[in-house]
């Protein structure tokens, strides 16, 4: 949600109220956006609700040595619930205003399952390949994400094989907007977490084997890594393989600066003067459709602008 923005210094000029670019705007332009150092702090499991399944490590990164602080703080009945201070930091830098997560393994899953049987499951129209083949049409078949029917008479698809059932309709995508400024640790945990958690059957079963559609047992802990992109949910093996000290040689990159949309009284988007120094050059599609650009930072029909003048 927006905040307010007072710019009127008591002069009763224009109030504005400022908004971040969310992530998508940012990769649209392909500005690189991070996580925190709050953000990689976070010790995140599928074992249990937001107040026993979270905890905060000491580093941005797994140390065995350390001592992991409970997320959640345990407050009076009465009180309203306590948050661990990282809570209330940026999950990401620069600072998003709101993102939208698909949910790995989840994403891939169908696709993955088609590859696989596929090729020992053709001619469908033959029903030759391995025992347990199904096929048939596709109700809400989508051309743009499908692959192409089969049959001439009647469009067919593979709709189960191996004794296995083509994991349709799995996909998860969750959309975190910031409550305040921007996105905080908490936004993204207290909106992310409880629908991964009612995803974990599913889950498990992406991760388990595609080819006998067993899950992976239920005694393995979930974990998820910080979303940068994807909400990604791995075993508790691959977690921990992964998530230790980085190396000393790896080279972290500092974050730009960052900019501000503002909305005016009248709802349009508008970008404040004065943001981008003159002569940077502003790609077309750099701001959401609807953005109002200051004179002389309109960029030209073929590719760009400059904050001085069109290209």
């Amino acid at each position: 949600m927006a905040s307010s923005d007072s710019r009127d210094g008591g002069n009763g000029e224009q109030r504005l109220a400022r908004r971040l670019p969310s992530f998508e705007d940012y990769r649209r332009i392909k500005y690189g956006v991070g996580l925190t150092d709050h953000a990689r702090r976070i010790f995140w499991t599928l074992n249990g609700p937001l107040t026993t399944a979270i905890s905060v490590m000491e580093h941005p990164y797994y140390d065995p040595d350390s001592v992991l602080e409970p997320y959640f703080r345990q407050t009076p009945a009465d009180s309203a619930p306590s948050w661990h201070p990282v809570s209330r930091e940026s999950f990401f830098t620069p600072p998003v205003s709101s993102i939208t997560l698909p949910v790995w393994p989840l994403e891939m899953w169908e696709d993955d399952w088609y590859e696989l049987h596929y090729p020992h499951a053709e001619p469908l129209s033959d029903f030759i390949g391995c025992e347990g083949i199904r096929v048939g049409p596709l109700p809400d078949y989508d051309p743009d994400q499908d692959e192409e029917p089969e049959g001439e008479n009647e469009p067919v698809h593979l709709l189960g094989c191996c004794e296995t059932e083509r994991p349709r309709n799995k996909k998860v995508k969750v959309v975190v907007e910031a409550e305040g400024e921007f996105l905080t640790v908490h936004d993204i945990l207290s909106t992310l977490h409880p629908r991964l958690l009612g995803a974990c059957e599913d889950i498990r079963e992406a991760l388990g084997g595609l080819l006998d559609g067993k899950s992976i047992s239920a005694e393995t802990k979930l974990m998820v890594y910080p979303p940068l992109g994807d909400a990604m949910v791995v075993d508790e093996h691959n977690w921990f393989h992964n998530s230790g000290k980085p190396r000393e040689d790896l080279i972290r990159l500092e974050p730009g600066p960052y900019w501000y949309l503002v909305e005016n009284e009248a709802g349009e988007l508008v970008l404040p003067p004065g943001t981008f120094p003159p002569g940077m050059v502003i790609p077309l599609g750099m701001f959401p459709p609807g953005t109002q650009l200051p004179p002389g930072m309109e960029p030209t029909p073929e590719s760009s602008g400059t904050a001085d003048g069109p290209s």
